[in-house]
């Protein structure tokens, strides 16, 4: 059994042709390079070291998103006004996701 950790869409380019596809994450030390991607580039016939050589990533995002939302980065408290909060990070500390718990409700 292959448990996923989450997935996420993405624009991939091969060999000059980009495609948005979806990505799945998981624990297990698989292909990034999944056969419903393969098939979606037609690489199936052609020999995987001619277009698996070559990974990068996108540039940073932030100065974008900076950028496209000025009031959410802004120094300023925006409508909170009456109290401030410090927040602190351990060093060396993980984002860890929480999944959403249920709520009894009652019939």
């Amino acid at each position: 059994e292959l448990s996923l950790n989450g997935e996420f869409r993405c624009d991939i380019t091969i060999a000059g042709s980009t495609r948005n596809e979806l990505i799945r994450v998981t624990e297990k030390p698989l292909q990034l390079l999944g056969s419903d991607l393969v098939d979606s580039f037609g690489l199936a016939s052609i020999p995987m070291d001619s277009y698996c050589c070559n990974v990068s990533s996108v540039p940073d995002p932030a100065p974008a998103l900076k950028s496209a939302f000025p009031k959410v980065f802004s120094k300023n408290l925006g409508l909170c006004t009456k109290t401030k909060v410090k927040l602190e990070l351990k060093e060396n500390s993980r984002p860890v996701f929480c999944p959403k718990r249920p709520v009894a409700y009652a019939m």
